[in-house]
């Protein structure tokens, strides 16, 4: 019976309260959603990062490697030491390595069916010359260039050695594919490293620890595929123990018989062949990858495929997730794919088997990559080049693969825990095994600067940063839940108190009580917690759209994984056990004993101070007092929920602010400008034989873009009068230039008319020798190369509607009188890459004049040339070591360098020589993720006419430099630019390279030297900074936290919502009878309101200023101390911008109305007539 009366009144209350059971039930759903779905994003996130990249550390050493000497220390000059900071030892180590690989000792030659080829053969000097010239190179296994001539240290004449080019590389060629063959590498001294790999022979104390190697993925080739205009690439697939013949490294034996492996491999026969050191693609706990799902290759169904024997051998391949599901591909469906060969296209048919995770991090739309095992890859490469080379089959096969490793390596070293133990002992390995540093204070091989990025450590930190931000947004709305939990329950407790005493009379206790007020709520609670899985869903999916924008993860939406699960499970039985437990304590409380029941009690002794002080007040002010202290109780638990939720709020907002200020700050440090090219590659001049000495000649003059109004042009008009252009080609070119409009109408028709670049090109042979014979001078060839590069430029890019093109000159608009009027800032650029701490290094250095003093952060009246003291080097009788510059860095320079102000560093600059600095200030302002040195441009060649007394012709170049800065005359090579198109784009600068005549520059020929020219002619579309781009690119790094915190923000402000709202709803009924009399007795409804209101009111601004307080602590001393890790700045900073203070105001006057509207609704419809019936 008293239940059935329990039930009865639970559902009239139910009926009754239902503003505040619909209230209740939608703030539950928004808050286990926003919980809910944080939680499970976090999962998702961890889970794929450990599946692709790994949580932990998985490389600690690598080696990057530089370039050697090879020969007894004595044979060194002071200037090849200034160019290389190791050698090989007397015992050559590396040499003798060398020789065993080519098997040149052997005196027999692994491809006997081409003798043409037998490397014992060779003379002994020229196979050391040859090594000797990969050692300058690094080690890399490249084919020689004229530039063997040219290096000191070799000595070596074409001419007297009775050789020449083709003959030379043709050997290199062999030596390649020895490389290939037996250690997958084109280095020599990875290739040393790999044979330790191999061996994993190492003893105590003698060698390398036991380590593994990851392989490659970052050399590919294309493909096309059916039906798609995507560019694909096919990578290298690690197989593992299921792809059977595969895993084990076997050929395949159609491809063994037509390879003839059986004889070429001594006592191999070809079906047992096997890839040598196959288990480089096997896949270990280093080279791990995950599957996410995948064909059964035991099926009979696909077994062929793992099976050597048979046609099918390896051909399928896998993609990662993102690109599978763009695709929508068939599982085990085949798929077509051409292979382009120089006269067509070889088709083949793939297996679409599966979707996997590896490093492979990044995904681009515009560029797919498909996975294949690497003997399937060196097939379709070897068939597709079969006729390029004169060597046997299995020659062809290897000199058409590609190497799985390349010049650096990452080592595992299996018993050492971190990068800086690691490295240190893999740097003395290598100076005991290896090479040796010419100069005893210097480490070769100790810098750990590669491990920021080569270990991922910026999508760790992100992911650190998602878990941490999310963990602290669920706390205070766990937090928001329990008090939202226990306030609910002891307010309805209290409209149903006479109701529950009652049944407490009838003989049910407390715990029975407590079950029964529980199960009031199972409604609501079922419903809030069902919907949320939904509304966790959107949640989740949505950041996870924005967060993995630019990764390979992907997750439908109805993705529900284990997290989910139990995290939806423990909320459930949390909330259902924390209720109960809730209703427990407050009605095992007073709150149903006859003392709580609202008996006359006597008037408290704070009530008669508060009496005495508001007795003077006006009756109508004393009832609206005696109301808010009433009320005081709810005041209070609305201020500590509304505190918490503006904190998220203001958190996200200040984070998310934050991080939008980090994207735009390197745009906007650089406003007015919008680009810049870094015009890196530019020479700054170039070395010629002058009667057999060394002539400087400047590679180009700087000119102000009106200046070309006094110039040739090279127009069309220029090009219909025969009798004028061979003059100018070769006696007026210093002072020409082709127009922009020439360019692009010359591009737009070749294009257009192949029989038009066929007379063009029969043309330009008729003007220049193809293949001169004399000098390495401009020829037919060069300059087709010069055309096709603007054609593939201007095909890649339809924007580009082609550009000046001027000879030995940098254009800018420099003689403007202000930034205003279009006066651009110019900067001279050094670009290198630093081997030591493995980065990109760009010198830049700026004009003198105010602006750029300025803007460099360097301080107008500084003087950058330092004059060191004899305690700053002890060899100051040396003029090189008696001058350093003051330097400004990037931010990202200083933390991965761990220079502080008034640090001296050397940097090895291209051709200017090492430069010692000394820091000067760090900018902050510089917010790009590559490393910049600023300098003043009359401070660096100051420095570099003092320091380059032994060179007097560069001595007296620099201070022919130095004398043109003091009239304002600069060598800037790069001008920023106020347009999308950079300066250097659209006026392109084709160097100074020789001198044929008189005067350098004044013939066509002077812009031309063999190598030189290629190699300046690949850096058109290389170094353009386009600063609204670098802004997205930020932003598109900082998607996965902006996205959390936004979606935080919208949620919080409906908790928020709901919260005030239940809120409101428990006052208003609880002062029901309150709110009648006070009508009955002549109130007007403006003043009941403003009674109401008015400890809201007071709890909502004092919510939002402890909200901002918690906010900021939260800010500035948790979320800061993830910065730590990261090697570049994002500064958290709480800003008191016009947005902050609006949004401030704005939830102060949003949650007014709200509330407002909601008390004035609900006292409008509250008549007197009913006054005596409640009452």
């Amino acid at each position: 019976m008293r239940l059935k009366l329990f039930f009865k009144q639970s559902i009239k209350d139910f009926i009754v309260y239902w503003p505040l059971y619909l209230t209740f039930t939608l703030f539950l759903i928004i808050g286990i959603s926003l919980s809910l779905g944080l939680t499970s994003f976090g999962s998702l996130f961890t889970s794929d990062l450990k599946n692709s990249i790994g949580l932990k550390l998985d490389k600690n050493a690598k080696f990057t490697p530089e370039k050697y000497l090879v020969g007894p220390p004595q044979e060194h000059s002071s200037e090849l030491e200034n160019l290389f900071a190791q050698q090989e030892p007397t015992t050559l180590p590396i040499y003798n390595f060398f020789l065993e690989t080519i098997e040149y000792t052997n005196n027999k030659n692994v491809t006997n069916q081409n003798k043409k080829f037998d490397i014992s053969k060779v003379p002994q000097d020229i196979i050391k010359t040859i090594y000797k010239y990969f050692a300058y190179h690094e080690g890399n296994i490249i084919h020689i260039k004229d530039d063997i001539e040219t290096i000191p240290y070799l000595n070596f004449s074409l001419n007297e050695a009775e050789i020449d080019y083709d003959q030379l590389n043709k050997y290199v060629d062999y030596i390649q594919f020895m490389f290939k063959y037996k250690y997958k590498s084109a280095n020599v001294q990875s290739a040393f490293i790999i044979k330790k790999y191999v061996e994993q022979n190492a003893k105590s104390g003698e060698g390398l620890p036991k380590f593994n190697i990851p392989i490659y993925r970052d050399q590919r080739f294309s493909i096309k595929f059916e039906n798609i205009e995507q560019k694909v690439t096919l990578e290298t697939l690690l197989s593992t123990k299921n792809m059977g013949d595969l895993y084990q490294g076997y050929y395949g034996n159609i491809l063994a018989d037509e390879l003839n492996i059986a004889g070429e491999i001594p006592n191999t026969s070809n079906h047992d062949a096997k890839i040598l050191n196959y288990r480089f693609f096997q896949s270990d706990e280093f080279n791990k990858i995950n599957y996410v799902n995948t064909i059964n290759f035991k099926n009979k169904k696909f077994s062929h495929y793992i099976d050597k024997t048979k046609p099918e051998f390896g051909m399928f391949f896998y993609l990662q997730p993102r690109t599978a599901n763009w695709l929508n591909l068939e599982l085990g469906k085949k798929y077509k794919i051409g292979v382009l060969t120089n006269n067509s296209q070889i088709n083949y048919e793939l297996l679409y088997a599966g979707t996997f995770l590896n490093k492979d991090l990044a995904w681009n739309k515009k560029t797919f990559n498909f996975y294949s095992p690497i003997q399937t890859i060196n097939k379709i490469l070897y068939e597709s080049n079969k006729d390029a080379t004169e060597f046997t089959e299995f020659g062809k096969y290897w000199l058409s693969s590609k190497p799985i490793f390349y010049n650096s390596l990452y080592l595992y070293l299996t018993n050492i825990d971190n990068v800086a133990e690691g490295q240190e002992f893999f740097s003395n390995w290598f100076e005991k095994n290896m090479l040796s540093p010419i100069k005893s204070d210097h480490k070769l091989q100790s810098s750990v600067a590669w491990a920021d990025t080569d270990l991922n450590m910026l999508k760790r930190t992100m992911w650190k940063m998602s878990i941490i931000v999310s963990a602290i947004i669920i706390l205070f709305v766990f937090a928001l839940l329990f008090l939202t939990f226990f306030f609910i329950s002891q307010q309805i407790i209290l409209l149903k108190q006479k109701h529950l005493f009652f049944l407490k009379s009838l003989g049910v206790n407390n715990f029975e009580l407590s079950i029964l007020n529980t199960f009031a709520l199972l409604t609501p609670i079922l419903i809030g917690f069902t919907l949320s899985i939904f509304g966790a869903l959107i949640i989740q999916n949505t950041i996870i759209n924005i967060s993995f924008s630019y990764l390979n993860f992907y997750h439908c939406f109805w993705t529900i994984d284990n997290t989910f699960i139990i995290a939806f499970m423990g909320l459930f039985i949390a909330g259902f056990i924390g209720f109960f437990t809730i209703n427990f304590f407050i009605i095992n409380s007073k709150i149903l004993k006859i003392s709580g029941m609202g008996v006359a009690k006597n008037i408290s002794k704070m009530q008669m101070k508060l009496k005495s002080m508001v007795y003077k007040f006006n009756s109508r002010t004393r009832i609206g007092l005696a109301f808010t202290f009433k009320n005081i109780y709810k005041n209070i638990i609305s201020y500590i929920m509304l505190t918490i939720s503006f904190s998220i709020i203001f958190f996200s907002f200040q984070f998310s602010n934050s991080l939008t200020a980090f994207s735009t700050s390197y745009e906007k440090w650089n406003e007015p400008y919008k680009s810049i090219k870094l015009n890196t590659a530019l020479p700054l001049y170039n070395l010629i034989e002058n009667n057999g000495e060394k002539e400087v000649i400047p590679a180009y003059e700087t000119v102000d873009v009106n200046e070309l109004n006094a110039m040739i042009k090279l127009d069309d008009a220029f090009w219909n009068k025969p009798s004028e252009i061979l003059n100018v080609l070769t006696t007026q070119m210093h002072n020409a230039y082709i127009p922009k409009q020439t360019v692009s109408d010359f591009l737009n028709r070749l294009i257009r008319d192949p029989a038009y670049y066929n007379k063009i090109k029969k043309i330009i042979e008729s003007i220049f020798p193809k293949n001169p014979v004399d000098k390495p001078h401009m020829n037919a060839d060069s300059i087709m190369k010069l055309i096709n590069r603007f054609i593939l430029l201007k095909i890649e890019n339809p924007l580009f509607d082609g550009m000046n093109i001027m000879f030995g000159k940098v254009v800018g608009s420099y003689k403007k009188p202000s930034i205003e009027s279009g006066r651009q800032m110019g900067v001279y650029v050094n670009g290198w890459d630093d081997k030591l701490l493995n980065i990109r290094t760009n010198l830049l250095a700026f004009e003198n004049d105010e602006y750029s003093q300025n803007h460099f952060d360097y301080g107008f009246d500084k003087y950058g040339l330092i004059e060191r003291t004899s305690s700053d080097n002890r060899e100051l009788e040396q003029q090189k070591n008696r001058w350093a510059i003051n330097a400004n860095v990037s931010n990202t320079y200083a933390k991965r360098t761990k220079l502080n102000i008034g640090d001296e560093f050397v940097i090895n600059t291209n051709n200017l020589g090492p430069i010692t600095l000394r820091l000067n200030k760090i900018m902050h302002s510089d917010t790009i993720f590559d490393s910049y040195i600023y300098v003043p441009q009359s401070s660096l060649f100051e420095y570099l006419a003092k320091t380059n007394s032994d060179n007097p012709s560069l001595q007296e170049f620099f201070e022919s430099i130095v004398s043109n800065i003091k009239q304002q005359k600069y060598v800037s090579n790069s001008y920023f630019s106020t347009q999308m198109l950079p300066m250097q784009l659209e006026y392109f600068t084709l160097p100074i390279l020789n001198k044929t005549g008189a005067d350098a520059g004044s013939s066509i020929f002077d812009y031309y030297k063999k190598n030189l020219f290629e190699d300046y002619l690949n850096s058109i579309n290389q170094g353009i900074m386009i600063f609204n781009l670098e802004t997205r690119r930020l932003d598109t790094l900082m998607t996965s936290l902006t996205g959390t915190m936004r979606i935080s923000i919208i949620a919080s402000i409906s908790i928020a919502m709901m919260v005030s709202i239940i809120l409101t709803i428990l006052i208003l009924l609880e002062n029901k009878k309150t709110i009648l009399m006070f009508k009955t007795i002549g109130y007007k409804k403006r003043e009941i309101n403003l009674y109401l209101i008015s400890g809201y009111l007071v709890s909502i601004t004092l919510g939002v200023f402890t909200a901002i307080l918690l906010a900021w602590i939260t800010l500035e001393k948790v979320v800061a101390e993830i910065m730590k890790t990261l090697w570049f700045d994002i500064p958290l900073n709480f800003g008191w911008g016009l947005g902050f203070i609006g949004i401030v105001i704005a939830s102060i006057l949003l949650f007014f109305i709200l509330i407002n509207s909601a008390i004035s609704y609900f006292t409008k419809i509250q008549q007197p007539k009913y006054a005596f019936v409640d009452l």
